[in-house]
């Protein structure tokens, strides 16, 4: 059991059947599941996470064990909330604390969500001590938060954290009627193959190098990637096109997926087009047009009747206005919250 001072509050929750403790393996899985969905139905946010989403997000990698970086909260002895922290870099130096926590419904408004963040920040600041070295950049506490969990933005702000970045989640529910589809000279979309893996995967990376707060990845992130349990390479739309030396290579993805828990739960019929991104040297002649209509005929054809696809609302490729013209429109938003760590 945690105490006051690990927690990082002078004073913990006074409710006697209450137990902050750390993770404890394999045996915490499947309560994970649960709270993290009672959390997200709680606050309207229509993700559901599934047993082996759990347990890759919950494999040791860099930077990430969570034996020593989560904060799990029993209450009679069944899991009722937890806590994540993780820290990387961005390409300007900054180093990011990452955080989030979960909590079921019918605990909150105990000061336990208050508890569990005091525990984040307090992590954190020892990861931060403990990494420190001489590259410029500043160190953050950061949150991604959708508009829909007003009790955690509302904890964020009252703590010191402020908005610096928005996202839209958008929609189209119209998969019946798409544009024509017309590949650029050179381009060709052809079918994902498993042995194409790690150079659509460093496409991806260098798609998405320029946006704005990329961290850089390394071989832990590539192995938890090839552990996703949502891949679905039949779904995935991957242009090819030659470089200066006419070598083929990948100049475009749209890494598409189905999130069967989300459509089980909610009844949607709906699909994601994810990561949608082209090289730099390919932009501006119709790929990302191409990629996102043929994701769209190929969820289409899996018996999806929607799509949906999150963006950067700031994003300077033009990827809002691409999304706009063939027929998205915005359903909510989500922030970015950042507090300095002093």
């Amino acid at each position: 059991m945690l105490t006051n001072e690990s927690v990082g509050m002078r004073t913990l929750p006074k409710l006697p059947e209450l137990v902050f403790r750390q993770f404890r393996g394999e045996q915490d899985y499947a309560p994970i599941v649960e709270v993290i969905n009672a959390n997200n139905a709680n606050d309207g946010i229509q993700e559901v996470v599934i047993l082996e989403e759990v347990i890759n997000n919950l494999s040791p990698r860099d930077n990430w064990d969570p034996a020593a970086d989560m904060l799990l909260v029993e209450a009679n002895g069944q899991l009722v909330g937890l806590s994540e922290v993780e820290w990387r870099r961005n390409l300007d130096g900054d180093w990011l604390g990452w955080h989030h926590a979960y909590l079921v419904p019918h605990w909150r408004r105990k000061g336990i969500g208050t508890a569990m963040l005091a525990w984040n920040e307090k992590r954190l600041r020892e990861s931060a001590a403990l990494y420190a070295d001489d590259q410029a950049g500043q160190h953050y506490f950061q949150v991604f938060s959708p508009e829909s969990a007003i009790g955690t933005n509302s904890l964020l702000e009252a703590a010191g954290y402020e908005p610096v970045r928005y996202f839209y989640l958008m929609l189209h529910k119209d998969l019946d009627h798409l544009p024509e589809v017309n590949l650029p000279a050179g381009v060709s979309l052809k079918q994902a193959d498993a042995e194409h893996r790690r150079a659509i995967w460093e496409a991806k990376e260098q798609a998405f190098r320029d946006h704005w707060g990329y961290i850089p990845k390394n071989e832990d992130d590539y192995a938890y990637w090839l552990n996703d349990p949502y891949q679905d390479l039949d779904l995935w739309q991957i242009a090819w096109g030659q470089d200066g030396e006419g070598k083929e290579q990948v100049v475009g993805i749209a890494l598409n997926c189905i999130f069967t828990g989300d459509n089980a739960r909610y009844g949607f019929m709906r699909g994601y087009v994810e990561s949608l991104g082209v090289l730099r040297s390919w932009r501006g002649r119709g790929v990302g047009r191409a990629l996102l209509v043929c994701s769209l005929q190929a969820l289409r054809e899996r018996g999806m009747t929607e799509a949906a696809l999150r963006v950067d609302t700031d994003n300077l490729s033009g990827a809002l206005r691409l999304y706009e013209s063939v027929g998205f429109h915005v359903l909510s938003k989500d922030t970015i919250y950042r507090k300095l760590l002093a």
